[in-house]
């Protein structure tokens, strides 16, 4: 699920509530800030890659866990805030103002529990797509698979590429490598992130690519890959 907020989704009464406290607000960007949220009585139970949607009125918005489940029971995330973005915007006032977000879920199949236990993973993110990816990432290390990874992540300029200090580190510690890339915002140029990657990994029966993004940019990624012999089973995404 892309965590910028998309079109409201309609809510029902029926569903569970979870209550979170805003415990900080960092920003990462200009239009990008790291919401950390605590539980207020009841913790959300969930596995990385999920997300949530954060209510507003009646109707809430759809956002990605940026992290994998912790022995805190704390929540990350990554709201991109655009001033086009009203509901985004809103989200950020409500945490700062209110200090309380309300959610429910979790929603998504697209787990570190689905992926394949010792077979490479590329990771495809598109803008604050990297933060399901990111709690997959944390949830393999703190798991005894010993995939190698190689991350793309695709943004706009490059002021908009966050935590890089993190992935840093994964790269010292471990069989992690990423790939930064820079690019317009027509849907054409969504190819070129897709084409890196099989540029580097030509051969792709035994490996499995987790795309995060909007569906342009997985579907995108899907018709590429495919025509290079991945497997539908080894294609993840929320999105397809």
């Amino acid at each position: 699920m892309n965590t910028s907020v998309k079109k409201d989704i309609q809510i029902h009464s029926d569903d569970s509530v979870y209550r979170y406290r805003v415990s900080a607000i960092h920003e990462l960007t200009q239009y990008i800030s790291e919401i950390v949220l605590q539980p207020v009585m009841q913790s959300l139970s969930y596995n990385a890659g999920q997300y949530v949607h954060v209510i507003q009125n009646e109707y809430s918005s759809p956002l990605s866990i940026a992290c994998a489940p912790n022995k805190d029971k704390t929540l990350e995330f990554h709201l991109y805030h655009s001033p086009d973005n009203y509901n985004a915007n809103e989200l950020l006032r409500v945490a700062k103002e209110h200090k309380e977000w309300k959610l429910r879920g979790p929603f998504g199949h697209c787990t570190s529990d689905k992926l394949q236990i010792n077979s490479p993973i590329i990771f495809l993110a598109h803008n604050t797509g990297f933060a399901p990816i990111k709690a997959v990432i944390e949830a393999l290390k703190q798991s005894t698979a010993k995939q190698s990874i190689h991350l793309y992540w695709s943004v706009p300029r490059h002021q908009h590429f966050y935590l890089q200090s993190l992935l840093t580190k994964w790269q010292e510690e471990s069989d992690f490598k990423f790939t930064l890339v820079i690019r317009n915002t027509s849907l054409q140029d969504y190819k070129t992130l897709h084409e890196l990657a099989v540029m580097d990994y030509p051969k792709l029966s035994c490996a499995q690519v987790y795309a995060s993004g909007p569906k342009p940019f997985v579907y995108a990624a899907f018709d590429c890959f495919s025509q290079y012999g991945l497997p539908r089973f080894a294609f993840y995404s929320d999105m397809l």
